[in-house]
């Protein structure tokens, strides 16, 4: 039975589209998306999220790399962390949740500015019985030593864990270590449905709905 619901932040309880939001400092598309991989799917980045430095160092690593982007880098990555967004419907979801009795936490690869971002902006977030930020821990998923430890601090069993991300190769990571998994890819808004297709989650839902 299942007990606990683990989630990804990332386009699972937050908003993540930063292709949209990099098109206020572009021309076109396929330039918004080719800084999006400059700067998401970096070294210097991916370093902040296991850890190894805070949003100054990612900047200045970028601009090393890109000099003549500079001041666009300073634009953006001192201002992206306020993209992130919590749905209404993902607030609805996770109340529904709690009141049919599951345990939530979560699990995100996240570093130090967006994290506290998140925290500061959308309180919803100190509901969650716990978690675990990559930064905090020095891990990254898909390493499964993540999952392990977030059953080891928390005292859970896998086999009553659901774990939800956005990325399959995050999933089957935790499924490896035991826990069950839902791949979410149609967005954070859609989260409660995608949630329903597991009957369980379906039955308890229905009944909180009911009750109220």
């Amino acid at each position: 039975m299942l007990k606990n619901l683990v989630f990804d932040f990332g386009n699972v309880l937050v908003v993540f589209k930063p292709e949209e939001q990099l098109r206020k400092y572009v021309q076109s598309d396929e330039e918004a998306m080719e800084l999006r991989n400059l700067i998401w799917e970096s070294k210097p980045w991916k370093d902040a999220d296991i850890g190894n430095g805070d949003r100054q160092d990612t900047f200045e690593r970028l601009c090393e790399m890109y000099p003549e982007k500079k001041e666009l880098l300073r634009r953006i990555l001192f201002e992206c962390s306020e993209w992130l967004t919590i749905p209404e419907p993902v607030k609805t979801a996770l109340h529904k949740l709690q009141a049919a009795g599951y345990n939530l936490y979560y699990i995100s690869n996240t570093n130090p500015m967006d994290y506290e971002t998140m925290m500061k902006n959308h309180a919803i977030l100190h509901e969650l019985k716990g978690g675990l930020a990559s930064f905090k821990e020095k891990l990254l998923k898909p390493d499964p030593a993540i999952y392990q430890l977030l059953l080891d601090r928390y005292g859970l069993k896998a086999e009553e864990c659901l774990f939800v991300d956005d990325m399959a190769v995050n999933t089957a990571a935790a499924e490896k270590v035991g826990f069950r998994t839902l791949t979410l890819t149609t967005g954070a808004a859609t989260l409660e449905s995608a949630l329903c297709t597991i009957p369980e989650i379906a039955e308890k839902l229905a009944k909180v709905v009911g009750e109220g």
